[in-house]
């Protein structure tokens, strides 16, 4: 049988390990987005790998009243490298320092990001950052639950449909097992990546890509963008409004099916703790301003998230929120994005170009600008403390009224 309908597969690959008949393996598909092919002849129906699947199954999660921080390390090294606030490389670099073992998604030598374990701090770089497309994470679970067995401290990062795949996989729950997801815009597809390494990157240089970076600070939190380094030495860098990958992906031309109505694009979380960049930050005290230097937001799901993240908040500068402020950051904690409209006519040009995504870049991706008021909006939230308290109320007061009127319009 087919663990799920394709429309509703995330690509963990956690069916592919619980088939005890190996009917099950992962592939790519047309788009080059992971899939599980079934062999028919060896499957016999027991219908193990949908009762895992986190497209059709979910465990119930804890009911738990939610906290959430604005926080960043003060570790100002490594909150540069980071893609927010490094919230990540202090929560991991405890776990790690205890002898315990991190999972999370680092770039092979083919440039295919996968999750892997480290056991060692100076290790953690290779997990920083954020990858903008599907990790292969199906080789993952048999060794964590190895690990976890054994009695080993075990801290796994995903997103937030990996996480259910874990926990799923696990089918109880340990207590030597935290998981972190985060807020999730989306996955494009591996192949895609690797057509805009080869055919948009490489070409501008006529060298080979050696390594690449997503939301690494260019000009700052605000102005991320990617960093991909060329075999001849040269240094490919664009932001947000200028890459085309990137476009496509905050466009939502690139993501796939699953996406854009993810069961998990929701408050129920899977995670212990859930993190993010914090959009929409506002700054209301001087001492927890907005520098630009990166915010990271973290949610805090269950008893056991609060104990880990209290544990790294002395290493870090942080303030309580409310839960609205990091919903309206972060709208994939309430909602997907609906597909782009020109989504199908771009696949369609992209699988007809030979997948050249070099060659239709231009036609779908050109650069953009940063709205005016989207500019306003972001230096408002940073200077927010310089009003008193009231007239801080007063303002987001009359600006939430506004765009509900907007809405009700």
């Amino acid at each position: 049988m087919i663990p799920c309908d394709r429309e509703d597969c995330c690509g963990c690959g956690v069916c592919s390990n619980v088939c005890a008949f190996g009917a099950i393996e992962m592939a790519t598909d047309e788009r080059g987005f992971y899939v599980p092919r079934v062999d028919m002849d060896k499957c016999r129906n027991c219908g193990r790998c949908s009762k895992v699947c986190p497209g059709c199954s979910t465990r119930p999660v804890e009911e738990y009243e939610k906290k959430v921080y604005a926080v960043w390390t003060r570790n100002d090294a490594i909150r540069k490298t980071s893609t927010s606030g490094g919230l990540f490389w202090e929560l991991a670099s405890s776990i790690v320092n205890q002898g315990g073992e991190v999972w999370g998604v680092a770039f092979d030598e083919t440039l295919t990001p996968r999750h892997v374990c480290v056991h060692d701090a100076t290790e953690l770089k290779r997990l920083q950052g954020s990858k903008y497309l599907q990790s292969y994470a199906a080789d993952c679970y048999p060794a964590i639950k190895e690990a976890l067995t054994a009695g080993r401290q075990v801290f796994f990062t995903g997103t937030p449909c990996q996480c259910s795949a874990l926990r799923n996989y696990l089918g109880k729950d340990y207590d030597n097992l935290v998981m972190m997801d985060f807020v999730c815009h989306g996955t494009p597809s591996l192949e895609l990546f690797q057509s805009y390494l080869r055919t948009y990157v490489s070409p501008k240089y006529n060298s080979d890509v050696v390594s690449a970076k997503f939301r690494v600070k260019l000009t700052g939190w605000s102005g991320s963008g990617n960093e991909i380094q060329l075999a001849d030495g040269s240094t490919y860098q664009a932001d947000f409004f200028h890459d085309p990958y990137l476009i496509a992906f905050t466009r939502n031309y690139s993501l796939n099916d699953a996406c854009y109505h993810c069961r998990y694009a929701n408050l129920n979380r899977v995670a212990d703790l859930t993190v993010s960049d914090y959009w929409g930050y506002v700054s209301r005290k001087f001492k927890y301003r907005n520098t630009n230097r990166g915010i990271s937001m973290a949610m805090v799901n269950t008893e056991r998230g609060e104990r880990f993240l209290a544990g790294v908040l002395p290493n870090c500068v942080y303030t309580t929120t409310s839960l609205r402020e990091g919903v309206e950051g972060n709208p994939c904690l309430s909602r997907s994005f609906k597909p782009a409209k020109k989504r199908d006519e771009f696949w369609a040009a992209y699988l007809e170009s030979g997948k050249n995504f070099g060659a239709i870049a231009a036609r779908f991706f050109p650069p953009r600008k940063k709205s005016f008021k989207g500019k306003i909006s972001v230096w408002i939230n940073a200077h927010m403390w310089l009003l008193p308290g009231f007239g801080q109320r007063l303002f987001y007061a009359l600006k939430r009224r506004a765009k509900q009127g907007s809405v009700d319009r």
